[in-house]
C-alpha cells in the first residue's frame, strides 16, 4: 500500500471507523447512565412498596382495635351521660392517638438495612443482566459497523453467527431455562437470602441465590444446590406467619376432654412462657380439636402462632411441653408377645 493509498484510506475508512467507534461509546456510556437509572429506580420503588404492603399490614390490625375502643368510649359516654365539654375534650384526645397512631405507623414501617441491602441486591442483579444482554449488542453492532465499512462481508459473517448462536442455544438450553426462571424468582422476590424454604421438598435456610442456581442449607447441614429451572414448588416459611400443628397423639382409653384442657391451659401458658419464645408468638397456643382417629391413637391438634421463621423452634419447645404435661396419655407403638407353645405334629 503506498503512502497515497493509505491516505485515502485513512480519510475514507479511517474516518468512517473512528466515528463507529466514538458512536459506540457513546451508546456505551449512555445505556450505563440508564441502567443506573434503572437500579436505581428498583430499589426505590422497592423499599417504597414493603413499606406500603407493611403499613397496610398494621393499619389492618389497629383498625380493630380503634374501633373497638370507640365503642367502648361511646358506652361510657351513654351510661354515665356526660356534658359536651367532656367529649369535646374525648374527641380532642381520640384526635390526638389517631395523630399518635399514624406516626407510629410511619415509624414502624421503615425497613431496617438488612431489608434495604436484600432490595438492593436484586436490583443489582436483575440489572447486570440487563445490562450484560446491553453491552452486548452494542459490541455487536460496532463489530457489524467496523466491517462493512472496509468492505468485508458481512451478509456470511450474520449466517454463520446466526447458526453459531442456535447451535449454542441448543446446547446449553438447560442453562438457558435455569437463567430464566432465576431471573423471575429474583423479579417477583419468591424468596431471599435467609429465608426459611422448602424448594421442591427440601427444607431449609436460602444461602446464596445466582441466576442460575439457589443453595439451601438443611436442618442437618447439608448443603443443596438446586437449578433454578427445576424448581417447581416454593413455600416460603418467612412471610406472614409461622403456624405449627402438631397431632397429639393419645390411647382410646384417655379422657379426651381432661387432655384437650391440659393443652389449652398448662401446655399454653408453658409454651408462652417459654424464655426461648419470649415476644416471638403473636396468639396464644390452643387446640383445635380432635383432629384424627387413627389406627391406635386419637389425635389432638395443637396449634402455635408464631413470626415467621421459627417453625422449627416453636415446634420443639411445644413438643417438649406437651410430653412434659401429657405423658401418661401420648399413645405409642406396643408389641405384645404371645408365648404359647405350638402342635408341630399338626404342620
Amino acid at each position: 500500500m503506498g503512502k497515497n493509498s493509505f491516505k485515502d484510506w485513512m480519510l475514507n475508512e479511517g474516518v468512517d471507523i473512528g466515528i463507529i467507534l466514538l458512536v459506540g461509546i457513546i451508546l456505551y456510556i449512555i445505556w450505563a447512565i440508564v441502567c443506573y437509572f434503572i437500579r436505581k429506580g428498583l430499589i426505590q420503588s422497592g423499599i417504597q412498596s414493603k413499606q406500603l404492603q407493611r403499613q397496610a399490614t398494621m393499619t389492618t390490625k389497629r383498625v380493630g382495635s380503634v374501633a373497638m375502643n370507640k365503642s367502648k368510649d361511646l358506652i361510657r359516654v351513654a351510661t354515665h351521660d356526660n356534658n359536651n365539654d367532656e367529649n369535646e375534650e374525648k374527641d380532642e384526645s381520640g384526635k390526638t392517638s389517631t395523630v399518635n397512631n399514624n406516626n407510629d405507623n410511619n415509624e414502624t414501617a421503615k425497613l431496617s438495612d438488612d431489608e434495604k441491602n436484600i432490595i438492593a441486591a436484586r436490583a443489582k442483579t436483575i440489572v447486570g443482566v440487563i445490562r450484560t444482554i446491553g453491552n452486548c449488542a452494542i459490541y455487536l453492532i460496532v463489530i457489524i459497523s467496523i466491517m462493512d465499512a472496509v468492505g468485508a462481508p458481512t451478509n456470511s459473517l450474520l449466517t454463520v453467527a446466526a447458526l453459531s448462536g442456535f447451535a449454542i442455544a441448543l446446547a446449553v438450553s438447560n442453562s438457558i431455562t435455569d437463567f430464566v426462571s432465576g431471573l423471575f424468582i429474583l423479579i417477583e422476590g419468591s424468596y431471599n437470602i435467609g429465608d426459611i424454604v422448602t424448594i421442591n421438598s427440601i427444607f431449609g435456610t436460602v444461602e446464596r441465590m445466582t441466576l442460575r442456581v439457589s443453595y439451601v442449607r438443611g436442618l442437618d447441614g447439608t448443603l443443596y444446590t438446586i437449578p433454578n429451572g427445576e424448581i417447581r414448588t416454593i413455600a416460603n416459611h418467612n412471610r406472614g406467619v409461622t403456624i405449627s400443628v402438631t397431632d397429639v397423639g393419645i390411647t382410646y382409653e384417655s379422657d379426651i376432654e381432661k387432655c384437650m384442657n391440659l393443652l389449652n391451659n398448662e401446655v399454653s401458658e408453658a409454651v408462652s412462657n417459654d424464655a426461648r419464645l419470649r415476644g416471638m408468638l403473636l396468639e396464644k397456643p390452643k387446640t383445635d380439636g380432635v383432629g384424627e382417629l387413627a389406627g391406635s391413637s386419637v389425635n389432638i391438634r395443637f396449634m402455635v402462632v408464631s413470626k415467621p421463621g421459627l417453625l422449627a423452634l416453636v415446634k420443639r419447645v411445644s413438643n417438649e411441653h406437651i410430653h412434659k404435661f401429657l405423658r401418661s396419655d401420648l399413645a405409642y407403638p406396643t408389641m405384645r408377645v404371645l408365648n404359647e407353645p405350638v402342635d408341630v405334629s399338626q404342620s
